[in-house]
């Protein structure tokens, strides 16, 4: 019975593998068709102007160097992240920004599995099938309901510098667990000095992320302090370099002269505050209907792994307290800094958070009802074919009915409100994403090629979801189009 038992999870896992795999084929696709847009001009400015002189990417990297130390001391301090803001595909040639998002989305998928997939296998005990489908579940999940796909993955000066250093620090996360297990000596050097240096780039990126990093490594070497546990010595390095890199972050002269821009920051207290209401803001937000209907998919799953484990689930209120802080802390740093006006790429992580907020909190629930005395088994009263059978029916319903279906300008039948992948899959059938290449690349070539130095250009017409993040105006004096004059070496730059 048992074999049987695996045999049937082992065949779930290979069909849920299939269909993740066909999910995020049209994701990778249409990211052949992704074109710079906004800061990405304005940061590639002196990059591509040094290869298109030397052709020399060492002199690329000297220039990048010198623009982050140059946005150090006049805009921002987030020094690692700035220095990969200046290398975006697109320098080398428009042709290659495609790498943008395929590096944007292979490090966010294989970062999200092996993060999972760690705290499944190494902390909750579970048998690698299992482990893998349910970090499929949630990573699938994760990206098909991301707020705004072209702001996390497709526009890179947006994502690289959020999205990016969110994958790392799962990246981090899950190394610093297999440090934790890892018997032998050379190893677990080697993963110290790993870790060390990824805390020390996530330190110099967004401070949402930074400085959730440096909360989440302080407890973690308070916890090992407090249980007099030698590990402390491997996870301290990781702490001081993160908190060393965040720091210099925040020092950077340029924060003070960028917030100037922005206008007076708001009082620590307010800020503290208002991200507890956004967090939970966020939380009802991100649970529609088909999110909803996905945790009960995990919980059977949650309640089987719950027999692996040998903590003591007492406290579920405090543990959602504490957990529910260390969430809120990440939005900290934007609301004192610009209060509510959030970015949708930073809404796009906090979104990616919200998937381990609740699936740990789900867990640590479930395990408590569990150790309570007299509470039913979960699994008892009915098959649970048919509740899986039952729960992804209604899901897929949801979805369907998520859908909004409109006219456009052309008279055209226009679906919106789709799943990441179907959104893609859309722009691509109707030949939406290859038309809007073709527009950008003949924006391009009318960029490069035209001798005047005062270029009018036609706006472009078709906006594919998961791709167009914006336009230029009308008004040469605009910032975008500023940027956009000066990356093709142009005096002016406007739309018709």
């Amino acid at each position: 019975m048992e074999e049987e038992k695996h045999c049937s999870i082992r065949g779930i896992t290979i069909i849920v593998s299939l269909i993740f795999i066909l999910s995020v084929l049209p994701l990778f696709y249409i990211g052949i068709y992704a074109h710079p847009n906004a800061d990405d001009y304005s940061y590639g400015i002196h990059t591509k102007h040094v290869w298109e002189t030397t052709h020399s990417f060492s002199q690329v990297l000297e220039s990048a160097f010198e623009g982050t130390a140059d946005k150090y001391y006049h805009w921002q301090g987030n020094f690692s992240a700035i220095f990969l803001m200046h290398l975006q595909p697109g320098i080398f040639g428009e042709s290659y920004y495609f790498l943008a998002p395929f590096l944007l989305l292979s490090t966010f998928l294989l970062f999200s599995l092996f993060f999972y997939y760690t705290i499944f296998r190494k902390i909750l005990k579970n048998t690698p099938v299992l482990s893998l489908l349910s970090s499929l579940i949630i990573t699938f999940f994760a990206l098909q309901f991301t707020h705004v796909p072209s702001d996390s993955f497709y526009w890179y000066n947006g994502a690289i510098y959020y999205t990016y250093f969110y994958s790392l620090s799962l990246l981090l996360y899950g190394i610093l667990i297999q440090l934790h297990y890892q018997e032998h000596l050379y190893s677990k050097i080697l993963l110290v000095v790993v870790s060390s240096i990824l805390s020390f780039l996530i330190g110099g990126s967004n401070y949402a992320t930074s400085l959730l990093n440096a909360i989440l490594l302080f407890f973690t070497v308070v916890y090992f302090i407090y249980k007099k546990s030698r590990h402390v010595l491997f996870y301290l390095p990781s702490f001081v370099f993160g908190l060393f890199a965040l720091l210099i972050s925040i020092s950077g002269p340029g924060n003070t002269l960028r917030q100037t821009t922005i206008g007076t920051p708001h009082n620590p207290i307010t800020a503290i505050l208002l991200s507890f209401v956004y967090s939970g803001y966020s939380i009802i937000n991100a649970t529609t209907v088909p999110v909803f209907l996905f945790w009960f998919l995990l919980i059977p799953i949650f309640w089987k792994m719950s027999d692996q484990i040998s903590h003591t689930f007492h406290h579920p209120l405090y543990v959602f307290l504490f957990s529910f802080c260390i969430y809120s802390a990440q939005i900290t740093p934007v609301i004192y800094a610009q209060g509510i006006r959030i970015p949708y790429r930073i809404r796009n992580i906090v979104g990616f958070h919200y998937y381990i907020f609740v699936a740990f909190n789900l867990f640590y629930f479930l395990g408590y009802l569990k150790q309570s005395k007299g509470f039913p088994s979960l699994t008892k009263p009915f098959p649970l074919r048919f509740y899986y059978i039952g729960l992804i029916f209604a899901i897929v319903i949801f979805c369907l009915g998520r859908i909004e279906v409109t006219e456009n300008s052309s008279g055209n039948i226009e679906l919106s409100n789709l799943t990441f992948s179907a959104s893609a899959f859309y722009s691509l059938v109707i030949n939406e994403a290859q038309s809007f290449d073709a527009e950008e690349n003949t924006r391009a070539r009318i960029l490069e090629i035209s001798p005047s130095k005062d270029i009018v250009l036609s706006p472009i017409m078709n906006h594919p979801y998961v791709l167009f993040h914006s336009d230029i105006s009308k008004d040469p004096s605009f910032w975008k189009n500023q940027h956009l004059a000066r990356y093709y070496n142009k005096r002016t730059v406007r739309l018709k």
